[in-house]
């Protein structure tokens, strides 16, 4: 069985193949082809799709959390100089209510 995602071009560029691993997809069929341990199944993607992997597998290397700016508002905070921007926080709440009402 062959699964084809084709981008804007059309035009697959790499290919992978996966192991049935001796599943039968003809349930109450006796089809020896089907429950073959070496029939496999192929995906072939764009380079759009190929491009998307690649970013997806290097954003997921990225730490979720700045570490060194929560350090540093921590201290600032310790110190007494971190300063709150009262109308940049009432600014974001009224955009969000405002969203959550649409």
């Amino acid at each position: 069985m062959s699964i084809n995602i084709k981008g804007a071009t059309g035009k697959p560029s790499s290919q992978s193949s996966l192991n049935k691993a001796g599943k039968n997809n003809n349930a109450g069929k006796t089809n020896t082809q089907a429950s073959s341990p070496s029939q496999a199944d192929s995906v072939d993607l764009t380079d759009a799709a190929t491009e998307l992997q690649k970013i997806e597998q290097s954003l997921t290397a990225l730490p979720i959390v700045d570490q060194a700016r929560v350090q540093a508002i921590g201290e600032s905070i310790e110190q007494g100089e971190y300063k709150v921007n009262e109308e940049k926080i009432a600014e974001r709440i009224i955009k969000n209510e405002t969203s959550l009402n649409k």
